[in-house]
């Protein structure tokens, strides 16, 4: 696969994750968007509270919108939300992956066990990063940096690996 394909698929996979919030206590969860938007984190300024829409202030009532348009009940999951811990490490692989590449850090050759041992060590990654994250001993964008920090470190490490650099 070329790297330009890699940074796309990545890119679009991307574009499809979001995280929403419980409205009541504030529980993140993934979900797949309906469709594509660079937005990452949902959530409803609202909340269960006795307030309206006109209650709040413009900042406040586009992320209501947002989260009424992409999340709507939060209750609900759509058919694909099961497979994002899946998807998550696949992006992860494919679009630094393909951006390294496509700049010369890394070799544009990689064997099928490169990407094998590539997506289970992204899955690894994601594993301990939004494990860290749901404990609450991380913000969001702190564990979005170390997530694609040790996913970068992933794909190097590979690079590097002489079991399966022959």
């Amino acid at each position: 696969m070329k790297p330009i394909l890699k940074i796309i698929t990545g890119f679009i996979i991307l574009s499809f994750i979001g995280i929403k919030y419980e409205p009541e206590f504030r529980e993140p969860d993934f979900f797949f968007k309906h469709k594509p938007n660079l937005k990452f984190e949902y959530f409803s300024p609202l909340s269960g509270s006795d307030n309206t829409l006109e209650d709040l202030n413009f900042a406040k009532r586009k992320e209501e919108i947002f989260f009424r348009e992409f999340v709507g009940n939060y209750y609900d999951r759509g058919p694909l939300d099961d497979l994002l811990p899946f998807a998550i490490p696949l992006m992860s692989l494919l679009f630094p992956l393909g951006l390294m590449q496509f700049f010369g850090l890394v070799s544009k050759t990689w064997s099928w066990k490169k990407y094998l041992f590539g997506y289970v060590g992204s899955f690894l990654v994601f594993c301990a990063t939004f494990s860290v994250y749901w404990s609450g001993l991380a913000s969001g964008p702190t564990m979005i940096s170390f997530f694609w920090f040790f996913s970068i470190l992933n794909i190097l490490f590979l690079e590097r690996w002489k079991w399966i650099n022959p």
